[in-house]
């Protein structure tokens, strides 16, 4: 993993972001002692949802978090976590292991047809809202969505939906830093 950092550009000392749907950020529990041991990197996670099951005392923030959401709710939401997971994956396998020229090694993607019939139109229609939504309203004139191809280069090397929209939305608000306690549940 480190040598496939490097060939990335990271370099020792770098801070890192390690993004991801969540739930526990449990990715980041094992690899940021190891990052920060060899690399001297700053490890940093954000999550859409965090409900850590104990405090790692590493810094991590979620969009949906103990910040925002009290315990009841966020157990709630990480109830179903799978289906939130479905919504937002893309067509391939998740990296188990890099390979000497630091190619990552994927699982074989798997995903049962009705899955699939059941994805593609709510990302569809969450692409097509995030590039008409504008200060939270939708724009009465909306672009096109993009096609298939252009989606999938939005971010080389990945499939992805970001990126998607011609121009950003305005009128964005960013949370303030929170405090660097533990903010967890019982």
């Amino acid at each position: 993993m480190i040598a496939h950092l490097h060939t990335a550009g990271i370099e020792d000392g770098d801070a890192i972001l390690l993004v991801d749907l969540g739930c526990n950020g449990s990715v980041q529990n094992a690899v940021a002692p190891a990052l920060e041991r060899s690399m001297g990197a700053t490890v940093a996670g954000r999550y859409l949802l965090l409900r850590e099951a104990a405090c790692s005392g590493l810094d991590k923030r979620g969009l949906a978090d103990a910040d925002v959401f009290d315990t009841p709710t966020l157990h709630a939401l990480a109830t179903c976590i799978a289906v939130v997971e479905q919504m937002c994956n893309v067509e391939q396998g998740s990296t188990i292991d890099f390979a000497a020229d630091v190619t990552p090694i994927r699982k074989a993607y798997v995903l049962n047809p009705a899955q699939h019939a059941v994805r593609e139109p709510i990302q569809t229609a969450a692409i097509a809202y995030a590039c008409t939504a504008r200060d939270g309203r939708l724009d009465p004139d909306p672009p096109a969505v993009p096609a298939d191809e252009e989606r999938d280069r939005a971010v080389p090397g990945v499939r992805s939906r970001q990126n998607l929209c011609s121009e950003p939305s305005s009128g964005c608000s960013t949370r303030p830093k929170r405090a660097t306690a533990c903010a967890c549940g019982d």
